[in-house]
C-alpha cells in the first residue's frame, strides 16, 4: 500500500480502491487525484469503495457530498480520524416510540383498573418485529416505579418443557440463574417464597418441582393432580403479593409456550385476581381463546408514522422521500424491519450524508436490501467475522437471555469471548441486562436470537 503525506486515497499494486474498477483507469486516478488535491497536509480523505474497504480498522468522519471534476453526481466523502479499536464496531441506529400511542393508553387505563381492585387482562398480539416487546417495554418503564412487575418468557427452545414460562418468570423473581446448583435453587426458593408467603410449606412443593428439584415428590402426582397444586401455588403468591400493592404479571413470546403452559394460563386467566394485572403477547398464529381479555392487535405503521420513525432514526428533518417510500412498500409498516434497513444502506454507504440531511448515493436492489425481515438479519449475521457469528450462535442455543458464565463453558473458555460479545453489543445485536450478580445479556430482539438460532 502506498499513501503520501498529504494524498486523499489508498492504491495497491493490483488495483485502485476509489472510483470504478471496472471503468478507464485514467478516470480512476483523476478521482484520485481530486480527493488529493482536498485534503489539507496530514488529511487523508477516502472515497465510497475505500471506506467500505478500510471502515473496520480506521475512523472516519464523514465530511458530505464533494462535487469533484469529471464526476456528473456529488461523491461522498470521508476523512481518517484515527486507527479504531478492532473491537469498535460502528453505532446502530434506533428510532423513538412510534405509532403506538393509543395501545399505551389503553395499558394505562388497564393498569388503572387494576389499581382501582378491579382485575385486568390484556393481550399484545402482532406480527413478528412490529413492536410487541418494545410497547410492553415502554410500558413498564413509565410505570415501574409504584407497581410490582412478575415477568417470564417462552422461547423456541423449550417448546416441548412443561412449564418453561413459568419457570422462567419464578426464576427472573427469585435471581434464580442457570448455572445455580441444585442446592443453591433449593435455597433461592425456599427464602424467596418464605418472604412472600408466612406458610410456604403448602406452595413450596410444585415449585421445586418445577426445577426437577430431589424430595419435592412430584414425581408421585399424576399430571392434572400436578397442574392443579402448581396453579394454587401461583394464585397464592400472586394474591399475596397483589394485597401488597398493584400487580403486574407479564408473559411474553407465548406462541412459544407447550401445552401445558398454555392450559394452565387458560385456567388462571379465569381466577379474576383482584388488583392484578394479566399482560401477554405473542404472534397472531396463536390462539388464547379465553374470555374477558382485552387484546391490542398492533397493526402496520401509517405512512405518517413510517416517516417520523425514518426521521428519528435519521436525526434528520429532511430525509429522502424516494427512502420513506421505499420503506413503506418493503416493510409494510414494520418497525423493527424499517430500523434494519435503514442501519443496513447506511452500512453499505447508500445512504449517506448530506450536510444536515441524508441523500441516496446508490439503488435499491436484492442484494443491498433483502426482501424479508429474516433476510436482513441473516445478512447482518454472515457479514460478522467467524468468530463473532459463532458466539452469536452459541449465545442464541441459550436463549434470548444468556449468563457469561454460561456461554463461557458451552464456548469452551474461549480467552476472546469478552471482546466478541463487547463487539456484538456495540452492533446492536445484544445488550448487557444485568451485572449483579453475574454478567448476562440479552438479544435486543427475539427474531434476532430465532434466526441466529
Amino acid at each position: 500500500m502506498h499513501t503520501g503525506v498529504n494524498t486523499g486515497v489508498v492504491l495497491t499494486s493490483e488495483t485502485v480502491l476509489d472510483g470504478k474498477q471496472t471503468g478507464p483507469l485514467g478516470d480512476t486516478i483523476n478521482v484520485a487525484a481530486r480527493l488529493q488535491s482536498m485534503a489539507e497536509t496530514g488529511q487523508i480523505l477516502v472515497g465510497p469503495e475505500t471506506r467500505h474497504s478500510i471502515e473496520a480498522t480506521f475512523n472516519l468522519d464523514d465530511i458530505g457530498l464533494h462535487d469533484l471534476k469529471g464526476k456528473g453526481e456529488p461523491m461522498p466523502v470521508a476523512r481518517v480520524r484515527s486507527i479504531a479499536s478492532r473491537n469498535v464496531t460502528p453505532a446502530r441506529r434506533q428510532g423513538r416510540f412510534v405509532g403506538r400511542d393509543t395501545e399505551l393508553s389503553l395499558l394505562r387505563d388497564e393498569l388503572e383498573r387494576a389499581r382501582n381492585g378491579t382485575p385486568a387482562f390484556v393481550a399484545i398480539s402482532g406480527e413478528a418485529g412490529s413492536g410487541k416487546t418494545r410497547l410492553v417495554d415502554e410500558f413498564r418503564t413509565r410505570v415501574a416505579s409504584d407497581v410490582t412487575w412478575l415477568e417470564g418468557r417462552a422461547y423456541p427452545f423449550a417448546q416441548n418443557i412443561p412449564y418453561y414460562a413459568i419457570t422462567d418468570l419464578i426464576s427472573n423473581s427469585l435471581g434464580i440463574d442457570e448455572a445455580d446448583s441444585a442446592e443453591t435453587v433449593r435455597a433461592k426458593l425456599e427464602q424467596g417464597i418464605a418472604a412472600i408467603v408466612e406458610n410456604s410449606s403448602e406452595i413450596l412443593p410444585p415449585l421445586l418441582q418445577l426445577y426437577d428439584i430431589e424430595g419435592s415428590q412430584g414425581s408421585s402426582i399424576d399430571r392434572e393432580a400436578y397442574r392443579g397444586r402448581l396453579l394454587q401455588s401461583l394464585r397464592t403468591l400472586v394474591q399475596t403479593l397483589a394485597g401488597r400493592g398493584t400487580l403486574v404479571v407479564c408473559l411474553q413470546d407465548l406462541h412459544w409456550a407447550d401445552p401445558s403452559t398454555v392450559d394452565l394460563l387458560r385456567q388462571f386467566a379465569a381466577e379474576q385476581l383482584a388488583s392484578t394485572m394479566t399482560l401477554y403477547n405473542y404472534r397472531p398464529e396463536f390462539l388464547f381463546h379465553e374470555g374477558g381479555i382485552r387484546e391490542i392487535r398492533l397493526t402496520e405503521l401509517s405512512d405518517r408514522d413510517t416517516r417520523e420513525l425514518t426521521e428519528s432514526l435519521l436525526d434528520a428533518s429532511n430525509v429522502p422521500n424516494e427512502l420513506v417510500t421505499f420503506l413503506e412498500q418493503r416493510t409494510g409498516g414494520n418497525p423493527f424491519f424499517m430500523e434494519e434497513i435503514v442501519n443496513r444502506l447506511i452500512e453499505n454507504h447508500i445512504l449517506a450524508r448530506n450536510g444536515e440531511g441524508w441523500m441516496l448515493t446508490g439503488e435499491f436492489n436484492t442484494t443491498t436490501v433483502p426482501t424479508t425481515i429474516r433476510g436482513v438479519i441473516a445478512a447482518r449475521i454472515d457479514r460478522l467475522d467467524a468468530g463473532r457469528r459463532r458466539i452469536l450462535q452459541e449465545a442464541s442455543v441459550i436463549g434470548r437471555e444468556f449468563l457469561f458464565t454460561i456461554l463461557s463453558q458451552v464456548s469452551g473458555g474461549d480467552a476472546t469471548l469478552a471482546d466478541g460479545l463487547a463487539a456484538l453489543e456495540s452492533a446492536g445485536l445484544i445488550r448487557k441486562r444485568d451485572v449483579d450478580p453475574d454478567l448476562e445479556y440479552l438479544f435486543k430482539h427475539a427474531l434476532t436470537q430465532e434466526v441466529a438460532y
